[in-house]
């Protein structure tokens, strides 16, 4: 997440789609994605170590969660429908999205 903070830095803040395992730290992850993307929109992903809806609540942080890639994609999508879309976190969340010509 760090290299992709410091590689957006210089542009404007851009719509995310993130995933991150429970086992991470979430939090720090989430309040640097802050500096240049704006939403950040959380969906999980297949794995077990996946964060689900209630440990993002209680972060307490400003996240739009949705159950799964396709809700949160959409939702991003229709709300910024011209603007490039970071998707970052874990690789388990690549790799279920760019099989699927989804990044």
């Amino acid at each position: 997440v760090m290299a992709l903070v410091q590689a957006l830095q210089s542009g404007p803040k851009r719509p995310a789609l993130v995933s991150i395992l429970a086992d991470k730290p979430v939090a720090k992850m989430v309040r640097s994605l802050q500096v240049v993307c704006e939403p950040i929109v959380m969906f999980p992903t297949s794995d077990p170590r996946s964060l689900t809806r209630e440990q993002v609540t209680r972060l307490s942080l400003p996240i739009i969660w949705h159950e799964n890639f396709a809700e949160a994609k959409a939702y991003v999508r229709q709300r910024f429908p011209d603007e490039e879309v970071i998707i970052c976190g874990s690789l388990r969340a690549i790799g279920e999205t760019v099989p699927l010509g989804e990044a």
